[in-house]
């Protein structure tokens, strides 16, 4: 292989690995998340997996510590009790009117609850990365399999035992629901093994470091629900269970009033309890939502958009869909508008699923548990979501009603918060649309400034509707305020401000620069004075990005950069340096297109730090792209022709544009600085040696000229010695 083949491998090998770190930095979600996937992007067994890899565990993580707490209500409460009195609201005569049950139902029970809680401690270190996957995976599945089994069991055999005159108490019904979360732990577990032993994922849960912890405050909530549990029981003397039952309803916020404070004691604790409470879960449901958000939304973007995607580039290759690079970016962009859209009503409506068959599920277990009509139960239940409980109306007496409550509790009003939230984001994203589609409605935002001889009216109204006026008397006034305010940041051209003469100019009118015309649509920076003066009579600069408020969505010629070397600027190093004449002109070139890439990273610093949904145009990813030659990507022709649509496009993922854009003429920096140095190591070898050589012939020249010398004079000596010998004789 010879030397320019090797190193035309090497420069691709570090353009595919620059642009692959380029793209995994950018994206809007983690790449280990996707990557660990082993399935095709553009099927829907890839979202299914990457669900199973990553929610079921939080899921587990959730269910897991709260079927350990009410398992210990299973424990203590008993199981059975007559019919002769009704609990009270303090469960006066409970004790009294309760059955002691079976040793070996209490045994079963226990066991249950040891296996429970150690599947519980099982699954926390292996979250915290202390226990290997499959070890964790066989202790935890084994462990609640049989705890689920063993209560499932001890209910059958409970519940068939039970004589006419006997009813079913709270823990009974704490155990019918413990068995179910028991289940539900091994069920989520299981199908997340099936997915390892497919090998669809590795063995491990796709969880992020900051996103295991979850798990420590679903069991520090655990705890301290055990605690408060345990506490109010005595301080208020009503049993475990149902003091299990007031703390959920403190914590929620619910405060239906069936069950509150009698004396000083409890009505201290219940403020620190309730606070410390209310915290450790709106942390929870914060953690939550927002594991599912980051990750969910993205990923599903990707796959809807990668899907469409390599629908249209099959079409490209066998040719039945002719288009150009332009065309085929205007088609990406129209993808990925409707893949935006598709995610948020996907979103939104299966939030609203989710809460419908809380609220539905809800009401119909109310329903036969408390005996109320169906529509008293979804109304107790929408006041319950809404956490208004009236509490004199409607309240769970039952055994069935209390235990249900603070499992159903505990689940669907943190998911109507994050409804609620999930609303929010959208209103507030629809908001902002509405307010620049107003903008463009009525013209907000100036349209045109006159200019006028000497005096320049300049008005335009920001969003809120208010009309701001400047009246500039000359261009060198301008050009002070400018400099004055800025801090001479923006360089006017002041040759062509000294010579600027009023009646040279005749302008009737002078349109909007592209900041201030036309807007990214995620843009909400008004325009001033100083991005007219910056783009009315800056200094040309071949820049990549127009200022930081501008992009011009219908005019991609906003800006004049040259991406990248002129054809004669683009022979080798080394044919360059021998002309000693030409390598001045590279250099200035060289440095000056650094120059324009410095700009242009600032400016894309700025728009990543104040907007990082900025979306870049066609111009601007045609620049970006052109920054490096066709041969170094060794594209196809087809893929050459359509960029933008092929499999190397960066286009299919879901990016931080501007982040993205910033990597990557970071990297075009780097490799023109190593150039330039390349070049100037050249130039200095090939000077050294010229030196060398010239002083080489100097030093030949002076001796041919002193032997010539010394010759001379000894040809001289010798005639003039004949001379006189002559004379002699």
């Amino acid at each position: 292989m010879s030397d320019v083949e090797s190193q035309q491998r090497m420069r691709h090998k570090h353009e595919i690995h620059a642009l692959n770190f380029a793209v995994r930095d950018s994206l809007k979600f983690k790449n280990n998340r996707i990557s660990i996937i082993n399935d095709d992007p553009t099927k829907k067994s890839f979202v299914f997996w990457f669900f199973v890899s990553c929610y079921f565990p939080v899921i587990t993580a959730c269910l897991g510590p709260i079927a350990n707490t009410i398992s210990i209500a299973c424990v203590v409460e008993k199981w059975r009790q007559t019919r002769t009195a009704k609990s009270g609201v303090h469960d006066d005569n409970t004790e009294s009117n309760q059955l002691l049950d079976p040793k070996g139902i209490f045994a079963i029970n226990v066991i249950s609850l040891v296996l429970g809680f150690s599947s519980n401690v099982v699954l926390l270190c292996h979250f915290s990365r202390r226990l290997s996957y499959l070890t964790s995976q066989f202790i935890n599945i084994v462990g609640w399999t049989a705890a689920g089994l063993l209560l499932m069991i001890d209910v059958i055999i409970c519940s068939s035992e039970i004589q006419e005159g006997q009813a079913r108490t709270l823990g009974f019904w704490y155990a019918s629901f413990t068995s179910g979360l028991y289940i539900a732990c091994t069920f989520t577990l299981t199908i997340h093994f099936i997915g390892y032993k497919l090998k669809k994922y590795p063995a491990t849960f796709n969880l992020l470091p900051n996103e295991r912890i979850i798990m420590v405050f679903t069991v520090f909530l655990s705890l301290w629900l055990i605690w408060g549990a345990g506490l109010f029981s005595g301080l208020m003397g009503i049993s475990f269970g149902n003091s299990l039952y007031f703390c959920v309803v403190s914590l929620l916020t619910v405060g239906f009033g069936d069950i509150f404070p009698i004396n000083v004691a409890s009505k201290i604790m219940i403020l620190l309890f309730s606070l410390s409470g209310i915290f450790i879960l709106g942390l929870i449901v914060y953690m939550t939502r927002s594991i599912i958000q980051r990750s969910s939304g993205p990923v599903w973007y990707f796959h809807r958009l990668e899907s469409s995607r390599t629908k249209l580039w099959e079409k490209v290759l066998n040719g039945e869909l002719t288009i150009d690079n332009k065309e085929g970016f205007q088609i990406m962009e129209r993808i990925a508008k409707g893949a935006y859209n598709r995610g948020k009503i996907y979103s939104i409506l299966t939030t609203m699923t989710i809460f419908i068959g809380f609220w539905l599920l809800g009401a119909l277990v109310f329903h036969f548990a408390e005996d109320w009509s169906f529509f008293n139960s979804m109304y107790f239940c929408f006041l319950c979501l809404l956490t208004i409980g009236y509490g004199s109306d409607f309240t769970p007496s039952t055994g069935a009603g209390r235990a249900f409550f603070v499992i159903w509790g505990i689940g669907a009003i943190p998911l109507m918060s994050a409804l609620i939230s999930t609303a929010g984001d959208l209103l507030f994203t629809l908001s902002n649309k509405l307010d620049i589609q107003l903008s463009k409605r009525f013209h907000i935002g100036f349209d045109t400034i006159k200019i006028s001889k000497s005096l320049y009216p300049v008005s335009f109204k920001i969003p809120n509707g208010e009309i701001i006026e400047e009246l500039v008397k000359s261009k060198h006034n301008m050009i002070k305020e400018a400099k004055k305010n800025n801090g001479h940041k923006n360089k006017i051209n002041q040759n062509d401000g000294d010579n600027y003469n009023d009646n040279d100019h005749n302008y009737s009118n002078f349109e909007q620069s592209s900041s201030c015309k036309n807007r990214n649509h995620d843009s909400r920076s008004i325009c001033t004075l100083d991005d007219i003066l910056n783009k009315s009579w800056d200094v040309k600069q071949n820049n990549i990005f127009t200022d930081l408020d501008s992009i011009s969505d219908s005019d991609d010629t906003d800006f004049d950069i040259v991406p990248s070397l002129d054809d004669e600027d683009s022979e080798s190093v080394e044919s360059l340096t021998k002309t000693v004449s030409n390598r001045p002109k590279l250099e200035f070139k060289k440095l000056q297109r650094l120059k324009h890439l410095f700009k242009s990273l600032r400016i894309l610093h700025r728009i990543s730090l104040e907007n990082n949904s900025y979306k870049l145009s066609f111009q601007q990813w045609t620049n970006l792209h052109n920054l490096y030659p066709t041969e170094e990507l060794m594209l196809t022709k087809q893929e050459n022709d359509n960029f933008w649509i092929s499999n190397r496009t960066p286009l299919k993922f879901p990016l931080n544009e501007p982040h993205f854009a910033f990597l990557r003429i970071s990297d075009a920096i780097d490799k023109l600085m190593d150039d330039i140095m390349t070049e100037q190591q050249n130039a200095s070898t090939i000077l050294e040696k010229t030196t060398s050589s010239n002083a080489s012939n100097r030093f030949n020249e002076n001796a041919s000229t002193t032997i010539s010398s010394s010759s001379s004079l000894y040809t001289m000596s010798r005639r003039k010695n004949e001379s006189t010998i002559n004379k002699s004789c």
